[in-house]
């Protein structure tokens, strides 16, 4: 596949995917709106890298 683009991968990819799940879901359901959930998911996401360096 040219197009293709592999998942970024640390030590605790399946919590990073978790966090995405749970977090996307708000905005999803429109219990959140996008913008906010995505700024929920770089902070956690940011820390979950920093705590796996």
């Amino acid at each position: 596949m040219n197009y293709a683009i592999p998942l970024p991968n640390t030590k605790n990819s399946s919590a990073a995917i978790a966090i995405e799940g749970d977090v996307l879901g708000k905005a999803w359901t429109g219990e959140e709106s996008v913008q906010a959930a995505s700024d929920e998911l770089a902070k956690k996401a940011n820390a979950l890298l920093k705590n796996n360096e």
